[in-house]
């Protein structure tokens, strides 16, 4: 363990003697506790932008995937339709799955 020295506020001071009062613990364990307490929550928010920025890539894969098959069932011209804003059973396609998510 490392022994330093350290300026600090007034306010902050008073905040760890009272902190150390009431946990019943010594000053140097206070900060020691206080300290690994906004490490953690830094490493949580670090963790958090890096799960949110895995979801929109995904979120924006998934939107190009979607186009694409819809693109690929028009294309296949089941009903001489290229156009998938045109496509009869792409459109059945979407009204049977809103059913089915509605249902459960």
């Amino acid at each position: 363990m490392k022994e330093i020295h350290v300026r600090i506020s007034d306010d902050i001071y008073n905040y760890i003697k009272d902190y150390s009062y009431v946990n019943k613990i010594t000053f140097s364990k206070s900060i020691n506790y206080i300290l690994n307490k906004v490490i953690n929550i830094n490493n949580k928010d670090n963790q958090i932008a890096n799960i949110s920025q895995i979801v929109q890539y995904i979120k924006e894969n998934s939107f190009i995937t979607k186009e694409l098959l819809e693109q690929l069932y028009s294309d296949l011209d089941f009903e001489n339709y290229t156009d998938k804003e045109k496509c009869k059973m792409l459109k059945q396609f979407y009204n049977n799955l809103n059913i089915r998510r509605i249902s459960k």
